[in-house]
């Protein structure tokens, strides 16, 4: 169970100081997550690194479910990532529908991997180093 009404206020009662605390840790946490979500940087970052600690856990939580496709369990299809792409891209954010097409085109509509089957043998070929003029 959870605490009552009651058991609330003998706390607060046996415990003078205890609103007061009660009061500045939430004091501190609206601040430190201001500081961080609207005023981001080294200076807000740093400022309470223990509790930027505790909260970029809950942070990452929400980014991960919210931009989770399909049930979060098994990988998700290039059918079903399109899919969530053109609602997050198109439809929310228009402005920057255009940039979005022009860097990632694998998360359109109507692009299809080249990427081999699976159980299908890789392709071989040569393999290109990224320093100029090394092949391996």
């Amino acid at each position: 169970g959870g605490l009552d009404g009651s058991a609330i206020r003998l706390a607060l009662h046996s415990w003078p100081g205890l609103w007061s605390v009660l009061v500045r840790v939430a004091e501190v946490v609206c601040w430190t997550v201001y500081e961080v979500v609207f005023n981001p940087g080294p200076r807000g970052v740093m400022k309470l690194p223990r509790l930027h600690t505790l909260l970029a856990a809950a942070i990452r939580h929400q980014v991960i479910s919210l931009a989770k496709v399909g049930d979060g369990v098994a990988d998700a299809t290039y059918e079903e990532v399109q899919a969530f792409e053109e609602v997050a891209w198109k439809v929310n954010r228009p402005e920057q529908w255009d940039s979005f097409r022009a860097h990632r085109p694998y998360s359109l509509k109507g692009y299809h991997s080249r990427a081999p089957d699976v159980g299908a043998p890789a392709p071989d070929g040569v393999v290109h180093s990224l320093s100029s003029g090394a092949e391996m």
